[in-house]
This record gives structure tokens, C-alpha cells and sequence, in this order.
């Protein structure tokens, strides 16, 4: 129960951190475009240099942090997908050794009820012989 807990944890998490980075996104999206303006309008040649420049550092940020992020997710996944085997496997052995302990009552009660089906026989008798 408490690895389920710590699962929804860390899939709030997984959450927040894919929103943060769509922001983060969002805003280097807007800076790009902000940047590609100034461009256009730039004087200089030097000033056109230095804000390409900016804008390939942006868009190779953007994609390292959608590789390293996708990365994580599926190494994230991988790992929640490993947690959740675990779990059902356990909950396997857990039915299985219920099955087990579930015949053995069975046949405790059985042989509690032939035992007690000879016991009322043997009484009979002794009360018979009397």
C-alpha cells in the first residue's frame, strides 16, 4: 500500500515536472520569436550574428531538454512499470499461499468431522454394551 502511495506521489510529480517544462518551453518559444524580430529589425551585422547565435543556443536548449526529458520519462516509466510487477507478483504469491492454507483448513475440518463421526460411533457402542 505504501509503494502505491509513493507511485501516485511520484506521479504528481511526473505531472507538475511536464508542465514546468512545457512553460519553460513556452517562454523560450516566445524568446525565439522576440529574438527573430529583433533580427529583422537589427542594424548591424554584428548585432544579426549575435542574436542568431542566441537563437541556435535556445532551440538546441529546447532540444536536449525534450531528449533529456523524454529520457527521464521513460526511465521513470520503466521504473514504475517494474514497481507495479512487483506488486502484482506478490499479490500472486499472496493468492497462492491463500489457495494453500485454504486446503489445509479444508482438510482439517474434514478430518475434524471424521474424527467426530468416530467418536459418536465408538459412544454408541459403549453405550449400547452398558
Amino acid at each position: 500500500m505504501e509503494l502505491l502511495l509513493q507511485q501516485r506521489e511520484e506521479n504528481t510529480k511526473a505531472k507538475y515536472t511536464i508542465r514546468d517544462l512545457t512553460e519553460v518551453r513556452a517562454k523560450q518559444e516566445a524568446e525565439i520569436g522576440s529574438l527573430k524580430k529583433q533580427l529583422a529589425k537589427a542594424l548591424s551585422e554584428e548585432e544579426k550574428i549575435r542574436l542568431k547565435k542566441r537563437i541556435a543556443e535556445l532551440t538546441a536548449d529546447m532540444k536536449k531538454m525534450a531528449d533529456a526529458s523524454e529520457d527521464e520519462l521513460v526511465k521513470e516509466l520503466a521504473n514504475k512499470n517494474y514497481a507495479l510487477n512487483d506488486i502484482l507478483s506478490e499479490q500472486l504469491s499472496y493468492k497462492d499461499e491463500i489457495k494453500k492454507l485454504n486446503r489445509s483448513i479444508e482438510a482439517y475440518r474434514i478430518q475434524a468431522v471424521r474424527q467426530k463421526e468416530l467418536g459418536q460411533g465408538r459412544g454408541n457402542r459403549q453405550s449400547g454394551l452398558l
